[in-house]
C-alpha cells in the first residue's frame, strides 16, 4: 500500500486520497481499528498516516490527527514526535520540487496548531537538520532555488532563534561553494539592474538596450536575397 502513496508523491498526484483517508480513517483513527492488526502491521499503519497525512490532508487535519492518535501498545510513541519524525523521513527521501515545498510551508502551519517546542531533543535536532540541509546548496540533496527558499523560510519561522548562526553557516557555504557566489552575485546584479532600469528615465533606454541585446544575439533567418 506505501507504494501507492509513494507513487502519488513523485508523480504529484493524489489518485489515492480515498484509499489513504479509508486507513486514516476507518482504520487507524477508528474505534478497535488497529486492534484486530497484528503488532507490525498497526506501527506500518501508523507510520503510514504520520509519513502522508500533510501531503493528503493538509496542517490542520494532522493535528487534529495527532490529538487524538490511538493508543496502542504497538505504537510507541503517540506524540507530535512520531509524526515528525516521519515527515522528517519523507522529506529526506523525496525529489520532487513541488512536494517538497508543500511539506515544507506545511510545517510552518502545523507548528502555529501544534508548537514544536514540546518535541524531544532528538526529533528537534533531526527537523534542524532536514531544514538546515535543504537551505543549502549543494549535497546531498542539491535542492533547487526554490526548495533552499522555502526551507530557509520555514526554519526561520518554526525556529526563530538561531538567526545570526545560520546567516554565518550561509556565508560559509557560499565561501565553499564558489560556483554558487558567483551565481547569487550575478543573479543579485541583474536583479539591481533590473530595478534601475524599471524606474523613470531609464525604463525606455533599457527596453532599447534589451532590444537590441535580442537582435544581436538572436538566430538569423534566411536574407531577403535567398527567399528571393
Amino acid at each position: 500500500m506505501r507504494h501507492l502513496f509513494w507513487s502519488d508523491l513523485h508523480t504529484e498526484a493524489k489518485r489515492f486520497r480515498s484509499l489513504f483517508g479509508f486507513l486514516s480513517d476507518d482504520v487507524v483513527l477508528s474505534d478497535g481499528g488497529l486492534d484486530k492488526l497484528s503488532s507490525s502491521a498497526q506501527l506500518e499503519c501508523a507510520q503510514l498516516v504520520a509519513r502522508f497525512s500533510l501531503y493528503y490532508f493538509g496542517p490542520r487535519k494532522v493535528a487534529q490527527t495527532v490529538y487524538s492518535f490511538p493508543a496502542s501498545a504497538s505504537v510507541r510513541s503517540l506524540s507530535l514526535d512520531f509524526f515528525l519524525k516521519e515527515i522528517a523521513g519523507v522529506l529526506r527521501k523525496i525529489k520532487v520540487e513541488g512536494v517538497i515545498i508543500t511539506y515544507l510551508s506545511s510545517l510552518v502551519r502545523l507548528h502555529e496548531l501544534i508548537p514544536f517546542s514540546t518535541l524531544s531533543l532528538a526529533t528537534t535536532a533531526r527537523v534542524q537538520e532536514v531544514l538546515f540541509t535543504l537551505s543549502q546548496p549543494g549535497g546531498p540533496y542539491y535542492a533547487p532555488k526554490a526548495v533552499r527558499v522555502q526551507a530557509r523560510n520555514s526554519f526561520s519561522k518554526i525556529y526563530p532563534h538561531g538567526k545570526r548562526m545560520r546567516a554565518l553557516f550561509k556565508i560559509l557555504t557560499s565561501i565553499l561553494h564558489p560556483a554558487y557566489s558567483v551565481n547569487a552575485m550575478l543573479s543579485n546584479i541583474s536583479t539591481l539592474l533590473g530595478r534601475i532600469c524599471s524606474t523613470w528615465p531609464w525604463e525606455r533606454l533599457g527596453a532599447t538596450c534589451r532590444d537590441l541585446v535580442r537582435r544581436v544575439s538572436g538566430p538569423r533567418g534566411p536574407s531577403r536575397r535567398a527567399v528571393d
